[in-house]
């Protein structure tokens, strides 16, 4: 055998040695699964931050927070955030919950018992409140909404929603319906508002004050150990950073 086909062999199989035990010839490796997310509506945004960040490849599932919650029990999910208190739960952020109307509309503020007595039904023409031409026309979540649930609870306060409110099932179903429709009013976080509704003033608050009566929690659950690392990031300092560019921390 000549040298140069000696030559030729030992190269093969020093080639072949390395490709064994390093996996860099050929190539094997295969990209790391994305982080399956389930995330409430209200809170889509966060989601939507990560991965613009590029920290992680995310898979994202949208829904009320309850269908969430299921679905992380089912084991569908890494990590879930929703909007209700849940066994388990990290609270990691929270946003304002805008009350928001037509642009047209010309009332700019509310109390609380204002609110309560329009989704109650018993101001049904905005006239009741200075501004003439339109009746009411009121927007609520669905059950199983973690927005929904929070409203009920810090301004409805067991006063009954009223039957004449038309239930929609997402924040994105509100936003459109509140931009064709004058007399309408709903609620959405207030990390969803665009320049096609305008939100109002609640007890004289502006939806970035700290003392904003409305504040909405989100809560991050993890479904597993890549759940847990996202949760952690979240409250370590480049997540609360991140959290800091649109929402308030706890």
């Amino acid at each position: 055998m000549s040298s140069l086909s000696t030559a030729w062999r030992w190269a093969f199989l020093a080639l072949s040695f390395l490709s064994f035990t390093t996996g860099c010839f050929p190539s094997t490796s295969q990209p790391s699964p994305p982080l399956k997310v389930g995330v409430c509506t209200s809170f889509r945004p966060l989601v939507d931050e990560i991965a613009r960040a590029s920290l992680w490849r995310v898979e994202v599932t949208e829904g009320p927070s309850r269908f969430i919650l299921r679905g992380l029990e089912a084991g569908e999910f890494d990590l879930a955030i929703v909007a209700l208190p849940v066994s388990g739960g990290t609270l990691i952020a929270k946003d304002s919950l805008a009350i928001v109307v037509h642009p047209s509309n010309h009332i700019d503020s509310l109390s609380l018992e204002e609110l309560r007595q329009i989704y109650a039904g018993y101001i049904w023409d905005w006239s009741l409140l200075g501004w003439e031409g339109e009746e009411v026309v009121i927007l609520s979540r669905e059950d199983g909404s973690g927005a929904r649930a929070f409203f009920d609870e810090e301004v409805m306060k067991g006063e009954r929603l009223s039957p004449a409110a038309i239930i929609v099932p997402s924040s994105q179903w509100v936003l459109e319906y509140v931009a064709s429709r004058p007399g309408a009013i709903g609620y959405v976080s207030a990390a969803l508002l665009n320049e096609k509704v305008k939100a109002l003033y609640l007890e004289g608050k502006w939806l970035s004050s700290p003392d904003y009566p409305l504040m909405l929690p989100a809560y991050g659950v993890a479904g597993s150990e890549a759940g847990r690392k996202l949760l952690e990031f979240l409250q370590g300092p480049a997540g609360r950073k991140l959290l800091m560019q649109r929402y308030f921390l706890p």
